[in-house]
């Protein structure tokens, strides 16, 4: 049972209390401040209540975004046709629900900024699914003809490597509380947090690369492992003196 849950239910515990004193003695100080110390704890707890709703909702987006991210991470091995309708299959769903959750939370949201940026990341991602989906045929049927596909899979990477970053984005924005334009520039916590969940997000494609002797140069995994680089850089240069070595 949820601790807000708990304290909604003292709190109601003491109402209670407090009624049946009162109707005892209508004067009663003990009364009162059970009255009013019932009173706030139902107002505290309700408000803990739907927050922990609320970051369940999110915490639901986010399974999605990141079963889109595991679908991202494979595309660069599809080099058949057949593996591509399979993965057109399976991705099509999560980023439908993606698509329509992120569109909903969007809507529930009463800051503008991050309105604006989920909508943004979203739309991007709309317009990059499609284009994604066409050059990974592009790929596929250049391997089947034999031909050279050096550059049809970099254009793969690159869309591949864009709509992980959105979604990434969609995940960071969906996880903020507040928000000051100067303040989020300004505070190295957050931006600390943020390389280390950018780190996280690249890991299971980096080590797929480097686990794999054959992964073809300039992929997703080999990009994940330069991000995982920049971003312990990026650590590295906001921690203190003392902590960088």
């Amino acid at each position: 049972m949820p601790a807000s849950l708990q304290r909604v239910e003292r709190a109601s515990h003491l109402l209670e209390e407090a009624s049946a004193m009162l109707k005892v003695d209508p004067y009663s100080q003990s009364a009162r401040k059970k009255l009013i110390e019932g009173s706030r704890g139902i107002l505290q707890g309700t408000s803990l209540l739907l927050t922990c709703f609320d970051e369940s909702e999110v915490r639901k987006i986010i399974k999605e975004c990141k079963k889109v991210l595991d679908y991202l991470a494979v595309a660069e091995v599809i080099d058949s046709m057949e593996d591509l309708v399979q993965f057109v299959k399976d991705l099509s769903p999560c980023l439908t629900k993606v698509s329509r959750d992120v569109d909903y939370r969007d809507k529930e949201l009463t800051h503008q900024v991050h309105r604006e940026m989920l909508s943004r990341s979203l739309e991007s991602i709309k317009t990059l699914a499609p284009v994604l989906i066409c050059a990974m045929k592009i790929y596929v049927q250049l391997v089947a003809q034999g031909k050279t596909v050096h550059e049809a899979a970099e254009n793969r990477n690159y869309l591949v490597h864009r709509m992980t970053d959105e979604i990434n984005e969609i995940i960071r924005v969906l996880q903020l509380t507040t928000y000051d334009e100067d303040e989020w520039e300004a505070d190295d916590l957050t931006r600390l947090k943020k390389a280390y969940n950018a780190i996280l997000s690249k890991l299971a494609p980096a080590h797929d690369w480097l686990e794999d002797p054959t992964a073809m140069t300039g992929g997703v995994g080999e990009k994940s492992v330069r991000s995982i680089i920049e971003n312990a850089r990026r650590i590295s240069d906001l921690v203190l003196p003392e902590d960088k070595d």
